[in-house]
């Protein structure tokens, strides 16, 4: 009886097997060309031959490509959401604009970076903003190795003169202090 038992197992594990492979292959969604996928895949085409995959604005969802979640709107998983956007980046469980995107008119913009040309009313990345057809940073903030990074007021710490906040400098004490002919006014020069 219980070598039965054993081969009805063997035999089990070898269906169950065979279907996830069958199942996989069936995700894969295999193809030579165009014209060979179903309704919103495309053939992608590499060396090693070709597979379907879900066009612009789709994701694989249980072997099907389902249209993507808009801006804004609940979603549960990665990959569901419109391109450049996430699910929950704050997880909130909606689609919401990737780091160094920003959503305009339900779709995700790159922002801009340091020191790249703008026009005003575009997006500069985080705690920048568009001054004279560039991205700078922003008040209080300079930029360290291509990022704003908060500057530091009056009688705070310090590694160079940049790190200061406007009418300050960094001291040999690794403190900035108000410029000559400037008063400290709660770690604002005035």
């Amino acid at each position: 009886m219980l070598a039965i038992f054993k081969q009805l197992m063997t035999f089990l594990t070898a269906v169950s097997a065979y279907r996830m492979v069958a199942a996989a292959l069936t995700e894969l969604r295999l193809c030579s060309g165009p014209g060979q996928c179903p309704l919103h895949f495309d053939c992608t085409l590499t060396v090693r031959g070709g597979h379907c995959d879900c066009i612009s604005g789709y994701f694989l969802n249980a072997g099907e490509c389902i249209k993507a979640i808009e801006l804004g709107q609940t979603c549960r998983d990665y990959g569901q959401c419109v391109q450049h956007a996430e699910c929950g980046v704050d997880r909130s469980g909606v689609c919401e604009c990737k780091r160094g995107y920003y959503a305009s008119a339900g779709v995700c913009k790159s922002a801009i970076g340091l020191g790249e040309q703008c026009v005003q009313g575009e997006k500069c990345v985080n705690k920048a903003e568009c001054v004279g057809s560039r991205c700078v940073c922003g008040q209080g903030f300079h930029n360290y190795r291509s990022h704003c990074t908060k500057s530091s007021l009056a009688g705070e710490l310090c590694f160079s003169s940049e790190e200061c906040i406007r009418t300050t400098h960094c001291s040999a004490d690794h403190i900035c202090v108000c410029d000559v002919g400037v008063a400290n006014a709660d770690g604002l020069c005035v």
